[in-house]
């Protein structure tokens, strides 16, 4: 019945596009500067928006809300009859465009930008049918500036499907915003390489794909790829977007490495550039690795003064809130069980899992390393059974998805290792450390990279009484975590004190 009214209605050329544009958006109040800014490519000469939007809210199309206009959403669904094609709406997208451009205000800095964001791509969202590179250039920069989480941002792979002719630097913004897997992504990386080369996309945007591209390899890298990344960028370094950037894939490639003193070197670096040069919303990138470092070394002091720092950023910086607040969890889980309260930790563990996995998706790396560290919380909990099962879930999705590079995977078989001691089943842990020290040699590790392992050999033959085979692996272990942990380290106190047992001092 609403139907076959409103197709009847006479309201004119003008109020028709109107009334549809209404119905592409959101059904929420469209505030009066949003209508000024975007709605006026669709008036004719002589006609005015009030005057047109005025006659809508006349013959019930429309209610006046005071600050703006709303559509009830039983009118909305009448229009939607006829799909919504890019070309109807082009006024609209021209418009749109001019928003989001190089050195943009941030949301912080202009509040009305969120909403804007995000109306445009929701709107684009609903259009239908073959789509422009514009169109989906634009989906993508809505995206990229709301930080979207990585399941939303698969509307705009499917956009790019209806895209008959997509030029490559859309195709790179589209894969900066939804490929899960980078590296294993040959097209990524090639695109990656032509647009530090090209650089026909601002050097804002390709900090923020330095960024994404650290964030997503985290925990699971092809080393070559990161030094040939590397490399590019620093024979780019003449702009201080690609100078931070840099510093962010030299952070993340060291902290894959172990190299933790590293790592260090080059976050004071990175903070201390993006402080010069105003890069506010960098810095958090930086401290997430910082508190990892300090959670490494089990710094509890300074990882507590690394998250006051990081919950201070994130009451100024609206943006990034789900990101960040699952890493705050996972700082609270940390420093709960520096403190040896273990449910607490857990149960913090389990917060930012459920978040990581609502921003990542259960297929990322992000979300695999999450659920790792809370396999290790159950552990330390006494919920040992817990614990495997989410040490083989976690397992399993990595050797479904080909990692066996990085430490992501050494971790695993690592700390499963301690849940089969602690269970009083040392014999079942051997197979998993065996193929935590093939990958140290497959990847080059060193340090505690191969300190853990080894340690956790000398408590398993220590375990089974083999006494030959304990002092070969605690000698090394011991070895390793001199080289690597400062004297007050839990396990290196533990390794050290073994080593006088056995050597009868």
């Amino acid at each position: 019945m609403y139907r076959g009214l409103y197709k009847l209605a006479d309201i004119g050329e003008t109020g028709s596009q109107l009334a549809r544009m209404f119905a592409l958006l959101p059904y929420q109040e469209i505030d009066r500067n949003f209508t000024v800014m975007f709605f006026q490519g669709f008036l004719k000469k002589n006609e005015t928006l009030g005057e047109a939007l005025g006659r809508l809210v006349k013959f019930g199309w429309l209610e006046d809300t005071g600050n703006g206009y709303r559509m009830h959403p039983v009118i909305a669904e009448s229009l939607c009859t006829k799909d919504f094609s890019e070309a109807e709406f082009q006024p609209f997208w021209e418009r749109a465009q001019k928003c989001f451009f190089p050195k943009q205000a941030s949301k912080d800095e202009d509040p009305r930008m969120e909403e804007i964001a995000w109306l445009v791509f929701q709107g684009i969202s609903r259009v239908q049918g073959a789509v422009s590179d514009q169109l989906v250039a634009l989906a993508a920069e809505a995206a990229r500036y709301l930080e979207l989480p990585v399941p939303m941002c698969g509307k705009i792979r499917k956009l790019e499907k209806r895209c008959a002719q997509i030029s490559n630097e859309t195709k790179f913004m589209v894969a900066c915003l939804t490929e899960t897997k980078p590296e294993q992504n040959e097209e990524y990386i090639e695109l990656f390489r032509e647009q530090l080369k090209k650089r026909t996309l601002s050097s804002e945007w390709m900090l923020f794909a330095i960024s994404d591209f650290c964030n997503r390899l985290e925990q699971s890298s092809n080393y070559e790829c990161y030094r040939e990344i590397c490399d590019l960028i620093f024979q780019q370094k003449d702009n201080i977007d690609y100078k931070i950037g840099y510093a962010l894939l030299q952070t993340n490639m060291q902290m894959l490495k172990l190299n933790v003193k590293k790592v260090e070197m080059w976050v004071e670096r990175g903070i201390l550039m993006c402080v010069q040069w105003g890069h506010s919303q960098r810095i958090l990138d930086f401290l997430y690795q910082k508190a990892e470092c300090h959670m490494f070394l089990q710094e509890k002091e300074k990882l507590a003064d690394c998250l006051e720092k990081i919950e201070q950023i994130r009451q100024i910086q609206r943006k990034r809130q789900v990101e960040s607040e699952f890493v705050i969890w996972q700082l609270r889980g940390q420093l709960a069980a520096m403190d040896q309260n273990m449910e607490e930790a857990a149960y913090c563990m389990e917060q930012a899992t459920d978040r990581c996995k609502m921003y990542c998706g259960e297929k990322n790396q992000m979300y695999s390393a999450m659920s790792e560290e809370l396999a290790r919380m159950y552990n330390a909990a006494g919920r040992r059974e817990e614990s495997l099962a989410c040490h083989l879930a976690v397992r399993n999705q990595l050797l479904k998805n080909g990692y066996r590079e990085g430490s992501m995977l050494l971790m695993v078989d690592n700390n499963m290792s301690v849940v089969y001691l602690d269970l009083g089943r040392p014999e079942e842990a051997i197979p998993y450390l065996t193929e935590a020290l093939e990958l140290t040699k497959e990847n080059g590790l060193v340090g505690s990279a191969v300190a853990e392992p080894t340690w956790n050999l000398a408590r398993v033959y220590r375990a089974l009484g083999d006494e030959e085979k304990e002092d070969i692996y605690l000698k090394a272990a011991v070895e390793g975590f001199r080289e690597c942990y400062p004297p007050e380290h839990p396990k290196r106190i533990a390794a050290e004190q073994r080593l006088k047992e056995r050597q009868g001092e």
